[in-house]
């Protein structure tokens, strides 16, 4: 479906299939300014393991202006895969957020829903498959 059409769910809901498996996390010790490293433990394969990158920073306070920044909390998906050629690309998907201080809580989780909307509705569909945004 073409993107200037689109809408997207208010209150979206991911449905997690019965029976599916979880994928488990776990540090790696990689050092993250603001974060931790994770990856799968899964992926016994050190060259195609597949990793999170959570980061978190505080709002900041500025004295002079008596005003806060926003905080911003991103997690960064990483995919490495072997090309024929012997090189190693990583897919990547990067998730972010940033708000002020006084946003409302129950306002933060509505954008976040939000966002969950583009990221699996299907009306976004093409676009994620080919980049169609018309």
């Amino acid at each position: 479906m073409a993107l200037k059409n689109m809408s997207i769910h208010k209150d979206p809901t991911v449905v997690v299939t019965p029976g599916a498996s979880n994928f488990t996390l776990g540090s790696d010790g990689v050092s993250v300014q603001g974060g931790s490293h994770f990856v799968f433990k899964e992926d016994l394969d050190y060259e195609t393991r597949r990793q999170v990158t959570v980061k978190h920073r505080p709002p900041t306070y500025d004295s002079k202006n008596q005003s806060y920044g926003k905080d911003k909390k991103s997690f960064c998906i990483a995919w490495p895969e072997v090309l024929v050629s012997g090189a190693v690309v990583f897919n990547t998907i990067r998730i972010e957020r940033e708000c002020h201080p006084s946003f409302a809580v129950a306002d933060q989780a509505a954008l976040l829903k939000m966002a969950v909307g583009l990221l699996v509705d299907t009306e976004t569909g093409d676009f994620w498959a080919t980049g169609d945004i018309l």
